[in-house]
Order: C-alpha cells, then structure tokens, then sequence
C-alpha cells in the first residue's frame, strides 16, 4: 500500500531511536489509525486470525487490521526483525489479507517473503 507508506515517511523517527523504541511504535500506531481515518479505512487492533504460537497455546495477535472497498491489510508494526511477526502476516496472507510490514529503528535482516509488503523507515530513525 503505497499511500500508506509516502504518509509515514514524512514523520521524523529519529528522536525514538536509543532507549525509546517502546514511543517510538505507539507514535507509529497513532499515525497508522491516522491515516486509517484520514482515507475512509475501518480499523481494529489487536485482532487475533487464530494462529497459535508453536511453543505455546497463546495466540497471536496482530497490530490492525484496515478494510476498505472489500480489501482488507494485515499490519505489524516492529522496532526490530521479529520472526513471528512475519509468520502472523503470512497466516493472515492465507486468509486473504494483504500484509503489511512496518519496520523501524533497527535495520532489517530478515528476509522478508514477496507475500508481505515492507514499510521499511529504518532510515527514518
């Protein structure tokens, strides 16, 4: 989703970096539930698909899911390579979502699979 990412490069990351990472993904979240407004998306967080974590019965959660004209976007926001953030995407992928990566702060250095789309503002940080 290209819109969504020319919105979040416009905000300046960098004052989240050492020790703030924590502000720096809500500051990201706000601006993704802004954005979802500012186009006409509707919007949840924290909605469980139903995948499990392999080593234990918790489910995992993902940050939002917008829908919009009959699309609907899977997306994680993350500091850093987290593995299971990408298995939660692409499950959702599999259900017929279109998943959405935003990474920030640590440069990423995990490949990331054609299925999911990077957000990549690493520079921004």
């Amino acid at each position: 989703m290209d819109e969504l990412k020319e919105y979040l490069g416009h905000f300046d990351l960098t004052g989240f970096k050492r020790g703030n990472r924590t502000e720096g993904t809500k500051f990201l979240t706000a601006r993704v539930i802004d954005f979802a407004r500012k186009y006409g998306f509707s919007y949840q967080t924290e909605i469980s698909l139903g995948l499990k974590r392999p080593t234990s019965d918790r489910r995992g959660y993902l940050d939002f899911v917008l829908e919009k004209d009959n699309k609907k976007f899977a997306i994680e926001v993350d500091s850093s390579n987290k593995k299971w953030s990408l298995q939660k995407l692409l499950h959702a992928h599999t259900l017929g979502y279109r998943p959405i990566w935003i990474r920030w702060c640590i440069p990423v250095r995990i490949s990331v699979p054609s299925d999911v789309y990077l957000i990549d503002l690493t520079n921004k940080a």
